[in-house]
Formats: structure tokens, C-alpha cells, sequence
């Protein structure tokens, strides 16, 4: 489920399809991370947000998860709602359904897309600053398989490993165009 005022890294749909699942049991990821999820770790990170739950931009849904969230009362009586009503408060719908079946959310840092819209439609004169906006995005021209294949060989490296990265991965020595 995206919405359609982000900006993309390079190679996100490649990096997803190594990369998901972060755990046998995921409520949904999500690539983008607003700046109140910030963490000085790199991939997948759990949020324990429950009802809190922010930053419906980029979610991805394991089968499983849609199922339970298709079935899923609170989550079928906030739809029914009137418009705009039913349209809106998204990501605390998807932290109270999470919460209830117990399903763990994962969100990307550094984050992998940027929020980019102008208004919303929950506060007047709101925009994509602060708590809205990813403190952390590798920016557009970032490739975020070479920039997870980098961070695996540093990580390597560091531990005195041979190699962390995937033979299929491309390593540059080159710079990876990322923030």
C-alpha cells in the first residue's frame, strides 16, 4: 500500500524481494520511516507502537496479514465510516489491528522513501516536516541494494568475517549516491 506523494530510492522492489521477511511473523513493513522511529541501526527495525502507529506511506503486507486485516472488526468499522472519516487515520487503524492479533511491524532505517506531500488531509496547514518526514532518507539517488550490500560488508569487515553479503549482491568500491 502506497501512497502517492513519497519519493523512492533506487531499487527498492530489489531490495524488498531479498530482503522480506525480517521475521517469521510480520504484521507489515514498511520502507519508509517517519523521524519519531528513527534508530542508529540499519534494516528492519520492530516498532511497538500500537495505537500510536504513524507513517502509512509505503506498507507491505506478508498473505497472512492481510487476511487477519480484512477480517479484522475495528479495522472493517472504521472503513464503513462516511467519507473522508473512513479514508483516514490509516496507520492508527493498522497499529490497533496489530496490536489486537499480535502481529509484530517492522519499519526500514535509514529510510528507503521520503514523504514529499505538500498537505494533509488530517491537519490543516500541516506538511512533510517533522514527525511526517524521514529524518534519515538515502535520497533518490541512493540504490538500496548496493547500499544494504555496502553495509553488510562493513559489517563483515568489522566483525573479522569473510564476507555478510550475499554472492548475487553487487559490491562497489565506488560510492553508493547515498545520504
Amino acid at each position: 500500500m502506497l501512497q502517492d506523494d513519497l519519493v523512492c530510492c533506487k531499487n527498492v522492489r530489489s531490495y524488498l524481494e531479498r530482503e522480506l521477511w525480517p521475521a517469521p511473523r510480520v504484521g507489515l513493513v514498511s520502507f519508509y520511516c517517519p523521524s519519531v522511529y528513527g534508530s542508529s541501526l540499519g534494516g528492519f527495525q520492530l516498532i511497538n507502537a500500537g495505537e500510536g502507529l504513524i507513517g502509512a506511506l509505503t506498507y507491505v503486507f506478508p498473505p497472512a496479514a492481510v487476511r487477519s486485516l480484512l477480517t479484522h472488526g475495528a479495522t472493517l468499522a472504521h472503513r464503513m465510516r462516511s467519507s473522508p472519516a473512513g479514508t483516514r487515520s490509516i496507520d492508527t487503524v493498522l497499529g490497533q489491528w496489530a496490536r489486537a492479533r499480535r502481529f509484530p511491524i517492522y519499519y526500514h532505517v535509514p529510510s528507503l522513501a521520503q514523504h514529499t506531500g505538500t498537505a494533509s488531509t488530517l491537519w490543516k496547514g500541516a506538511t512533510s516536516a517533522g514527525s511526517r518526514a524521514a529524518s534519515h532518507f538515502v535520497g533518490e539517488t541512493c540504490d538500496a541494494v548496493e547500499l544494504m550490500a555496502a553495509r553488510r560488508a562493513s559489517m563483515a569487515t568489522a566483525l573479522g568475517q569473510a564476507s555478510a553479503v550475499p554472492a548475487s549482491w553487487p559490491v562497489s568500491n565506488e560510492t553508493t549516491n547515498c545520504s
